[in-house]
């Protein structure tokens, strides 16, 4: 994940918009999961 904070600031907002809307999207897929 350390990797991750570095490799971010080279992300355009854009980009890094893209990767929150996966990332929620797998969190709330796998809390669906869960319950």
């Amino acid at each position: 994940m350390g990797k991750n904070k570095i490799e971010s600031q080279f992300y355009s907002p854009f980009e890094l918009d893209l990767l929150t809307e996966k990332f929620f999207d797998l969190f709330i897929e796998k809390n669906e999961l869960i319950e």
